[in-house]
């Protein structure tokens, strides 16, 4: 009725402010809402970058162990090749099998002179009179030339083996390099992951404290709202102040239309009066005019029963000339 129109009018200035609370409320939801998707869309790119860093490292340690177990595999050809001796050990070994090859050679020349040696008889070349190789030579040519063909592959192998191995060694170290690198950028995204992990959570209580106390005065306003008109379980504050908006536009529009109304029969009112007071004004006028004209009508008649009186029915002169 007008009752609660006129309330309402009067409370919607309030209804406009505790609107303008519930819309800051929502604005402050919903930028806490984006601060938290935000900080979602970051951890997720954390969490794929931490993937992509365990997966690295994951590689990395692969290879560090297999750089680990090449460098052992080549440490130990390398020593499986010296067999307890050293490089130069065996180079000297094959030093010394190239001079008693020589030392052949040399022999081979004073073929028939050393078969010529009687033992006990001087040596025509140096003078002993012990001849340990007139009949047999300490080592056969072949056997020392097999020696030696043996001892420099064998170096050629130790020394391949070296490289192999230096390279191997090499390549732990990049890889070592490599692993510490991985490491250290796993160690920073988990930290990094764990620091937004926690920032998440802070803005999730954040989120949910904004949206509960959205909730709150939001249902505040649908409350007081509902005192003066059913808001048909609509939960949209801006239609709700709509609708209120709307019904005390509609109450002002039938205030004034009531006050032209009533403009209007005062108006009537007054224009009634008015006529009516002008026709007791002309009706006592013509009251006056008749009461004026009957008396005049009187004194007449009485003129003229007078003269009747005096002259008798015949009119004088006087008064048949006029």
């Amino acid at each position: 009725g007008h009752a609660n129109d006129e309330a309402l009018s009067e409370a919607y200035s309030g209804m406009e402010a505790k609107a303008e609370i519930v819309r800051r409320a929502k604005g402050d939801a919903e930028d806490a809402r984006k601060k938290w998707d935000k900080l979602k869309q970051a951890c997720d790119q954390l969490q794929s970058q931490l993937e992509q860093a365990e997966k690295a490292y994951t590689e990395v340690s692969r290879e560090k162990e297999q750089a680990e177990a090449a460098v052992k595999k080549s440490e130990q050809k390398y020593d499986d090749l010296l067999d307890g001796k050293t490089l130069d050990e065996i180079e000297e070994e094959l030093s010394c099998a190239k001079d008693e090859k020589a030392r052949c050679q040399v022999l081979k020349t004073y073929e028939e002179a050393r078969h010529a040696l009687v033992e006990g008889e001087a040596c025509p070349l140096c003078g002993s009179v012990h001849h340990p190789y007139a009949e047999n030579l300490p080592h056969k040519e072949d056997e020392i030339q097999q020696k030696i063909v043996v001892l420099t592959k064998r170096i050629k192998a130790i020394k391949a083996a070296q490289t192999a191995m230096d390279k191997a060694k090499d390549a732990r170290n990049l890889i070592e390099k490599q692993y510490v690198a991985r490491e250290s950028d796993l160690k920073n995204n988990r930290s990094n992951r764990a620091q937004f992990e926690t920032r998440i959570q802070e803005a999730n209580e954040t989120v949910r404290e904004k949206e509960g106390d959205l909730a709150l005065r939001r249902q505040q306003f649908l409350d007081e709202a509902d005192q003066y008109m059913a808001c048909n379980q609509d939960t949209d504050e801006a239609k709700v102040l709509a609708c209120l908006r709307e019904r005390v536009q509609l109450y002002k529009a039938r205030a004034n239309d009531k006050q032209k109304l009533e403009h209007a029969l005062s108006e009537a009112k007054n224009k009634e009066e008015s006529t009516l007071a002008t026709w007791n004004a002309k009706k006592e006028a013509m009251d006056n005019a008749n009461r004026e004209y009957q008396k005049t009508a009187l004194d007449e008649k009485a003129k003229r029963a007078l003269r009747e009186q005096q002259y008798g029915t015949e009119k004088p002169e006087v008064l048949r000339k006029r």
